[in-house]
């Protein structure tokens, strides 16, 4: 009957890339890994030639590579776009030097380019290994000893076919690594040489991904083998075949069989969509071209989408649709194009139930189209819209001018209207323009209003802002400043050096925009003047304003100085003199000037041998200078390991492993403590740790070696008959008798 040995592996790690970019150099055969994502403009390799001098050229069946992603840049090999949709397939690659610009190689060199996919559990389709015929139980099978896995949480690997109740899995000094070993021994006559299992990840009873084993018996399994039974082909200018084996497990030993399944390596496509950004949540949308495609049992499923979680697919038809949820936006900062990419699967019979496997992958290229959706909106600053008029002022005198923009509209959308419900009949707006102007002449009062709206002229439906009121003042007003309130932050001067006494930095308005601290003067030919007050009478002596950005007076320093500031900051007319004021508040950052200072140059304590893994055998404690530091500790040696405490001020050194008196020589453990402080470029200091082992007799004595002695029948009594040793590496004194009863005295 068939049978399946277990392991099962929990993940402590569950972050990988998608996919690889696999090139390999024919001269040296040396892979290079491109992570998938990789942006464009990544150097895969350095040709260390002038543009001018190299010419590149491609084969391969699915297009041309070189014109599509790869391009040279300064000379080197870059990528030109994303590789994701071309997993598993192959390429040449050939770089052409005219003025023979390589050291040391012919004109022209030659790239057997692999894109390898590693989103299945396994990355190869077949592995080959081997036992010796007189191997023992627990052997470790040539070959198979590092087989590389993506690990995933609760993961159990399964390995099923006749005879893998003589194998077992086991896991790998690494988390991405399981060995497969020999569970028990064969028996001498065993006739049977080689055997195929099939392996299986699984995840519950969910079939994540699975390979085919393949274990043959020879004489020497650590001899090179010229014979392979594995199926593959690896040529670059066509589909990769790549073999598995499944076996089929059936109640009937007599069906039972071997299969060997060729399957190709996935194609690929590419489809560009159009979709209007106002299409609804749940709106169907396009759907998937699979003209590749063929035969029933064909699911799809999107692999990837950037951005995420914005469109679903039906798992049948291919149907792509817009999640309920989501929204698309074509202006103010939304997604004109998104890239998807769909895997389009087959579903085959496996030992252990379906298994589905990507025949084909179509990235997606969704462009988003505009509608003329969104209404104008007004941009002017400041805001509230303030303006004044002179006094004697006449019928078409300019006193503001507002704007709006509408970023769907095309130029000329926008027309400015007066609300006249509220508004001032002294004046009028131009309604291309946006200008505010008097319709006659001021003959009375002092404030005055103009309500304005602005109204997308092409759109098909009604689109306008709502009414703003412009405040216009006859004759002065004081200063306006662009936003309501600043806030600025400063790193303190190097008190180390004492070099830096001034700094100008910039400032920051309500909305988080960086931002000149300025006000807007209403006065003809007037000038502003910046004035820092500290409080309500007193001018700062640490601040100014300065061409719009504050400007420090002396040296700050974080740790001895207050670490913000609230400051007013005052415009003042210096013609009319009126003036406003606004706030600042301006935040001292730490430097990190000073390195960490152990307490001690080095800390000792003395522990038995015998204490458990895991306890506190001693406390190092460190200091910083600067006020903001939180400090960090590692130790040197692995036997130890080392825990924060507080806001790093102290470190407790525990043991990380079984400490050993008789072992060691000289009895005690020397390393360093470390402690880093958290800047942006750390500095750290070190220490010395000297912890000294106390003997527990915790060792047997052992004889040296095995004696036998000859006694002759004759032998007086007292007659030495022979002579023997023990040793005990506690250092104990060794006591010897005999075990049992034996008519000898000793």
């Amino acid at each position: 009957m068939a049978e399946s040995v277990r392991f099962s592996k929990t993940a402590s790690v569950v972050s990988f890339v998608i996919l690889l970019f696999h090139v390999v150099t024919s001269s040296t055969n040396t892979p290079v890994i491109v992570p998938a994502d990789a942006g464009v403009g990544y150097s895969i390799l350095k040709l260390d030639c002038d543009n001018s001098d190299l010419q590149l050229r491609t084969k391969d069946v699915f297009g041309d590579f070189y014109e599509n992603f790869v391009m040279t840049e300064s000379g080197d090999l870059v990528l030109r776009r994303p590789v994701s949709p071309l997993g598993g397939q192959s390429y040449q690659l050939t770089v052409l030097s005219h003025r023979n610009c390589y050291d040391n190689v012919p004109k022209k060199r030659t790239f057997d380019i692999r894109i390898r996919s590693t989103s299945e559990v396994f990355p190869q389709r077949l592995y080959t290994g081997y036992t010796g015929t007189t191997d023992i139980l627990g052997s470790l099978v040539t070959h198979l000893s590092n087989i590389q896995v993506r690990p995933e949480p609760q993961q159990e690997f399964v390995l099923q076919g006749f005879y893998s109740d003589y194998f077992t899995i086991l896991p790998s000094d690494f988390n991405d690594q399981i060995r497969v070993v020999l569970n028990k021994e064969f028996p001498t006559d065993f006739p049977k040489r080689a055997f195929y299992f099939t392996l299986l990840s699984k995840v519950g009873d969910e079939v994540r991904g699975h390979t085919g084993i393949e274990i043959l018996r020879v004489e020497n399994p650590n001899q090179k083998q010229t014979q392979s039974r594995s199926v593959s082909n690896n040529n670059p200018g066509s589909p990769r075949l790549t073999a598995t084996f499944d076996q089929d497990l059936s109640n009937s030993a007599s069906s039972h069989a071997l299969r060997l399944r060729r399957q190709a390596s996935a194609t690929t496509s590419q489809q560009t969509v159009e979709v209007y950004e106002d299409s609804k949540g749940g709106a169907e949308l396009f759907s998937v071209e699979r003209s590749q495609v063929a035969g029933d049992n064909i699911r799809f499923e999107i692999r990837s989408s950037e951005p995420e979680d914005v469109f679903s697919i039906d798992v049948d038809t291919g149907k792509v649709s817009l999640k309920s949820n989501a929204k698309l936006d074509y202006d103010y900062g939304g997604v004109q194009q998104y890239v998807i990419t769909v895997d389009v699967k087959r579903q085959d019979d496996g030992t252990a139930g379906p298994i589905w496997t990507v025949l084909h992958v179509v990235q997606i290229t969704a462009n988003i189209l505009d509608r003329n959706d969104e209404p104008p909106r007004f941009i002017t600053k400041p805001v509230p819209y303030l303006a004044v008029v002179a006094s004697n002022a006449q019928a078409g005198v300019s006193v503001f001018r507002i704007e709006a923009e509408d970023v769907d509209g095309g130029p000329g959308a926008v027309k400015y209207y007066k609300e006249n419900v509220g508004s001032s009949p002294y004046f009028e707006v131009d309604r291309d323009t946006g200008e505010i102007r008097t319709t006659e002449a001021i003959t009375s009062g002092l404030d005055y209003v103009i309500k304005v709206y602005a109204l997308d002229s092409k759109a098909t439906v009604q689109q306008k802002t709502g009414p703003v009121d412009i405040n216009i003042r006859r004759g002065q007003r004081p200063p306006q400043f662009y936003s309501s309130s600043y806030v600025a932050s400063v790193e303190e001067s190097n008190q180390a050096d004492q070099t830096v006494t001034e700094n100008r930095f910039q400032a920051f308005d309500v909305d988080g925009n960086p931002v000149a601290i300025e006000a807007k003067n209403f006065q003809s030919g007037g000038a502003t003047r910046y004035s820092v007050y500290e409080s309500l009478t007193a001018i700062s002596t640490r601040f100014a304003v300065e061409e719009g950005k504050v400007k420090t007076l002396r040296t700050l320093d974080y740790e001895s100085d207050q670490r913000t500031f609230d400051l007013t900051v005052r415009a003042e007319d210096t013609l009319s003199g009126f003036s406003s004021d606004v706030k600042l508040t301006v935040h001292l950052l730490d430097r990190n000037e000073f390195t960490p200072l152990f307490s001690k140059s080095t800390f000792t304590v003395t522990v038995d041998e015998d204490i458990p893994i895991g306890t506190s055998v001693i406390e190092v404690s460190a200091s910083d200078k600067d006020g903001s530091t939180v400090l960090s500790y590692t130790v040197t040696d692995p036997t130890f390991s080392i825990t924060t405490t507080g806001n790093g001020q102290k470190g407790v050194i525990k043991t990380n492993g079984t400490l050993d008196y008789d072992r060691k020589f000289p009895h005690y453990y020397e390393f360093k403590v470390i402690a880093s402080d958290n800047g942006a470029t750390p500095r750290t200091a070190e220490a010395r740790v000297i912890v000294t082992t106390n003997n527990v007799n915790d060792q047997a004595p052992q004889f040296d070696d095995n004696k036998v002695a000859t006694l002759m029948g004759n032998a007086e009594p007292g007659t030495t008959v022979i002579i023997v040793r023990a040793v005990d590496e506690d250092g104990d004194a060794v006591t010897y008798s005999f075990d049992g009863r034996i008519d000898i005295q000793f």
